[in-house]
């Protein structure tokens, strides 16, 4: 079946009962002006003129709901009941020459209103599926929103977690003068102790929500890309930095990496701790420096 007949059939009802609808409503019709016969006594021309409405009526009817075969049926059927029951002689088939326009009346309305109701129904099922497809669409996308928004929420509850952990790990060192702050996966500080304050000059207030490199101004021993693949790697990094103060001096430290991650083991902060190692480094340089001396010295007594 084509996809054009199969949208000629209406939806959800079998062919039997739609033509059975078709006889049906014939059989009504006819039933009906007998019944306004006998309650009116109508004349023989009344009886034929509703007769004939009835029954035409009955095609129309048929056509619309069954659509174009019951209502055909209908149309075929009603001229031979009209013929039958209602015009003179009674009960008897002429069928003459006269009732070809009556047939072709009765058909070609039963054609007009089956193609109408065809249509209709056709505009129906695609507002239906067109309906369908967007609340489906709508229910999806809300649903891919709905699963974003609560994974959202969930990291940034983990992260928040995690970097609260920090901070309450790190007050508790909050005491000593040892500098350690916290930073975030873009190296934004969200902690600042009194140790960091006192090592570089920045208040808590003027560090936090700055990039820790770029307020100290880090020297890195070796590229940043691979010290921070090695704290990925391992959770952890130590090494020298040189760091600048507020007031432009530098200062050398020992730095220690610690990285934090959250509840599904993604990296979410970093605790760094730095000893100021100045002096030593100092004292090591001009060690080397004098033992580079003596050496030559000697080279040259010789």
């Amino acid at each position: 079946m084509s996809s054009e007949s199969a949208a000629a059939e209406p939806r959800l009802v079998s062919a039997p009962l739609r033509y059975g609808l078709s006889v049906a409503s014939l059989v009504a019709a006819l039933l009906t002006t007998g019944l306004l016969e006998r309650l009116f006594h109508t004349e023989l021309l009344d009886r034929s003129v509703n007769g004939v409405a009835l029954v035409y009526g009955a095609a129309v009817f048929s056509a619309w709901l069954g659509g174009i075969g019951p209502g055909l049926l209908a149309a075929v059927l009603g001229v031979l009941a009209v013929d039958y029951f209602v015009t003179p002689p009674l009960y008897a088939l002429v069928l003459g020459i006269d009732y070809l326009p009556r047939l072709a009346v009765f058909g070609l309305s039963a054609l007009l209103v089956g193609w109408l109701s065809v249509r209709r129904r056709r505009v129906e099922d695609a507002l239906q599926r067109s309906h369908d497809e967007l609340e489906a669409r709508v229910d999806e996308r809300t649903a891919d929103l709905t699963r974003s928004n609560q994974h959202l929420h969930t990291e940034a509850a983990a992260r928040k977690r995690a970097e609260e952990t920090l901070r309450e790990q790190a007050a508790l060192l909050d005491l000593t003068h040892v500098t350690i702050f916290v930073r975030d996966v873009n190296d934004v500080i969200t902690y600042w102790n009194r140790g960091a304050e006192e090592l570089y000059g920045w208040s808590r207030n003027e560090a936090v929500g700055k990039n820790s490199h770029d307020l100290n101004q880090t020297v890195f021993p070796a590229p940043l890309e691979d010290i921070k693949a090695e704290l990925i790697r391992t959770g952890r990094w130590e090494g020298e930095l040189i760091h600048t103060r507020r007031d432009g001096s530098k200062v050398v430290v020992a730095s220690r990496w610690s990285l934090q991650r959250d509840d599904q083991g993604r990296p979410a902060a970093t605790l760094e701790t730095n000893n100021d190692i100045t002096e030593r480094t100092r004292a090591e340089d001009a060690l080397q420096q004098a033992q580079a001396r003596g050496g030559c010295a000697q080279t040259f007594a010789r």
